[in-house]
C-alpha cells in the first residue's frame, strides 16, 4: 500500500459517491457557512493588519528612530495589536473545531474514521514534505539554517 492509501484509496473505502443525499446537503449548507465566517475572519484579519500602518504604531515608531528612545504609546499599541490578533486566532481555532465537529456528526460511523483518518495522513505527509524540502534548502546553503543567533 502507498502513502496515503487505507482500505478503499486515500482515507478509505467510501467516497462521495457514498455520501446520501441528505449528507451531501448538510455537507453544501455546512461549507456555505463556513466560508462565510471565513470571510468575516478574513475581514478581521486586514483590519488588524491595516492598524499596524496606522497611528500611534507608525507615527511613534518613526519618532522612536528619529528621537532615538523607546516610545510607551508604540508598546501599548503593539500589545494591543497582539492580543487582538492573539483573539483572531482563538476565534479561526474555534471555527476548525465547529466545523470539524459538524462534519463528523454529519457522517456515519465509518465515514468520520476514514474522513479523520484521511486528515492525519495528509497532516503528516504534509509535515514529512515540509521537512524534506527544509533538508534540501539546508544542503544548498551549505547547512546554515538562516535563523540561527550567533552569540558572541
Amino acid at each position: 500500500m502507498a502513502l496515503g492509501e487505507t482500505r478503499g484509496g486515500i482515507g478509505g473505502g467510501e467516497s462521495m459517491s457514498d455520501l446520501t443525499a441528505e449528507q451531501l446537503f448538510k455537507i453544501n449548507e455546512l461549507h456555505l457557512k463556513t466560508v462565510e465566517a471565513e470571510n468575516k475572519l478574513t475581514k478581521v484579519s486586514a483590519s488588524l493588519q491595516e492598524d499596524t500602518a496606522d497611528t500611534p504604531i507608525a507615527v511613534a515608531a518613526f519618532y522612536k528612530e528619529v528621537i532615538g528612545q523607546a516610545d510607551v504609546v508604540v508598546e501599548r499599541a503593539l500589545d494591543k495589536h497582539e492580543e487582538d490578533m492573539g483573539g483572531l486566532l482563538v476565534e479561526a481555532d474555534k471555527l476548525r473545531m465547529t466545523t470539524l465537529t459538524k462534519i463528523v456528526d454529519i457522517l456515519t460511523a465509518v465515514q468520520a474514521a476514514d474522513f479523520l483518518l484521511a486528515g492525519k495522513k495528509l497532516h503528516l505527509a504534509m509535515h514529512e514534505w515540509g521537512k524534506s524540502r527544509e533538508h534540501r534548502r539546508l544542503e544548498a546553503s551549505g547547512g546554515d539554517s538562516g535563523g540561527n543567533v550567533t552569540r558572541e
